[in-house]
């Protein structure tokens, strides 16, 4: 909830053809005393799709994401990056929250599991960003389930692993 608004980030699929290809990113946001069931009530922002060309070719889509405020008082959308394990994708959204847009160059930062889905959580005790993602330790598995610090959205520290199992492909954590 910021500026009397509920925010949302959410995907479509109507980008293109194949898993990852197809997501396009945008939030919608709605009066925080509106009839949240009432269609009219939400804001949608545009649909930013996916290039194929980013982070070297190996970006493969982005989903599951944040809506965030960050410590400058903007809401961002913060998604997981399908292809390049250790990154995040930051989706601006515009004031009124009716404008996505995505720069490739400044976008992506270095984030500890951001290959998998992942939560991020403000605290106002700690003035930090915190999140539990699954970092590739090992490879690209979810058996490793971390608590993740940031004080700006885009320099993230592991803090600590709360669960590891070495056995990968039965155990999981996250979802």
């Amino acid at each position: 909830v910021h500026d009397g608004r509920i925010w949302r980030a959410m995907e479509d699929e109507q980008g293109g053809t194949g898993w990852g290809n197809w997501f396009r990113a945008f939030v919608m946001s709605a009066p925080v005393d509106a009839d949240l069931l009432k269609a009219s009530n939400w804001t949608a922002s545009n649909r930013v799709a996916r290039d194929g060309s980013w982070l070297g070719g190996r970006f493969g889509g982005w989903l599951e994401g944040n809506a965030v405020l960050t410590p400058e008082g903007r809401i961002v959308d913060i998604l997981r990056v399908a292809g390049v394990p250790e990154k995040a994708a930051i989706v601006q959204i515009s004031q009124d929250g009716k404008t996505a847009s995505f720069d490739p160059e400044n976008g992506f930062v270095d984030f500890p599991g951001g290959g998998h889905k992942f939560t991020i959580r403000y605290d106002a005790k700690s003035n930090a960003y915190w999140s539990l993602s699954n970092p590739s330790i090992g490879g690209s598995f979810r058996n490793t389930l971390a608590l993740l610090r940031s004080k700006d959205l885009v320099n993230w520290e592991m803090r600590c692993i709360l669960a590891h199992h070495p056995d990968r492909r039965n155990h999981g954590f996250q979802y």
